[in-house]
C-alpha cells in the first residue's frame, strides 16, 4: 500500500465518465459492466438509513425465504421514497475519530489542503456512537410511520409500538403483499397470534416482529 496505489479524483458529476460514478469507477479499474445503465449511485437520507438500521434488527439482511427477501427489498424502497434527502452525521460523533496523521498524509500526497480542528485522536467506540444516533427518530418520522400504519391496520390501532414495532408493521405489510401475489393468501391478526401463542403474549413481545423473526421459522400458528 502506498501513494502509487491511490488515484485521487475530484468528485464532480460533470467530470465523471458518462456523468456516472459507477461507469467512472469501472473505467479506472478497466472493468466492463453489462447494462451499466441499470446501476446507480444511491444516496439515502438520515431517516431512511435509520429505518434500514431498524429493519436489519427486525429481519436478516439476506433472508432465506424468498417472500421475505422480496418484502425486505420493497420495504427498503419504501423508506427511500418516503424519506428523501441526504445523510448527515453530526460532527461531534466523527470528530474524535479523525486521525491527524491521515489528514497530513492526504494533504501531502493529494495536493489538497485538508483541515481539521481536532487536536488529537481520542479513541472512542464509533460503532456505538453511530448505532445510538441511528436508533433515534425525529417526531416527524415517528408520526409519518404511525399514520402509515394506522391507514393499513384500521382494526389494530390500540396496539402500542416502539420504533421496531413500527418498522415490523411496515415490513409485514409488504410481506403480506408478497404472500398474496404468490397465491398463499392468509390473513394475519396480531390479537389472534397472541391468543394462539400464549408464551409470546406472556413475554409482551410485539406479535408482528416475533412472527417475522421467529414465528415463520418455528411454524407458529396464525
Amino acid at each position: 500500500f502506498g501513494r502509487e496505489c491511490i488515484i485521487f479524483r475530484n468528485y464532480e458529476t460533470a467530470l465523471l465518465q458518462n456523468k456516472n460514478i459507477v461507469d467512472d469507477f469501472s473505467e479506472i479499474l478497466s472493468i466492463k459492466l453489462e447494462n451499466s445503465n441499470l446501476w446507480r449511485n444511491e444516496g439515502l437520507s438520515t431517516e431512511a438509513i435509520s429505518l434500514l438500521f431498524h429493519l436489519n434488527m427486525v429481519c436478516p439482511r439476506i433472508p432465506t425465504n424468498k417472500l421475505l427477501l422480496s418484502a425486505r427489498n420493497e420495504c427498503a424502497r419504501f423508506f427511500e421514497n418516503e424519506f428523501p434527502g441526504k445523510f448527515r452525521l453530526p460532527f461531534d460523533i466523527l470528530e474524535d475519530h479523525i486521525d491527524n496523521a491521515d489528514i497530513e498524509w492526504l494533504s501531502k500526497n493529494s495536493g489538497i489542503k485538508f483541515e481539521t480542528k481536532i487536536p488529537q485522536l481520542n479513541q472512542k467506540n464509533l460503532t456505538s456512537d453511530y448505532s445510538d444516533y441511528l436508533k433515534k427518530f425525529s417526531i416527524t418520522t415517528h408520526d409519518k410511520l404511525k399514520n402509515y400504519i394506522n391507514s393499513k391496520y384500521e382494526n389494530e390501532k390500540n396496539f402500542k409500538f416502539d420504533t421496531y414495532g413500527y418498522v415490523s408493521h411496515i415490513y409485514f405489510n409488504f410481506f403480506h403483499k408478497e404472500i398474496v401475489k404468490s397465491e398463499q393468501n392468509t390473513e394475519f391478526s396480531a390479537s389472534r397470534y397472541l391468543e394462539l401463542n400464549p408464551d409470546v403474549k406472556a413475554a409482551g413481545a410485539d406479535p408482528y416482529r416475533h412472527y417475522l423473526l421467529h414465528g415463520i421459522r418455528e411454524g407458529r400458528k396464525t
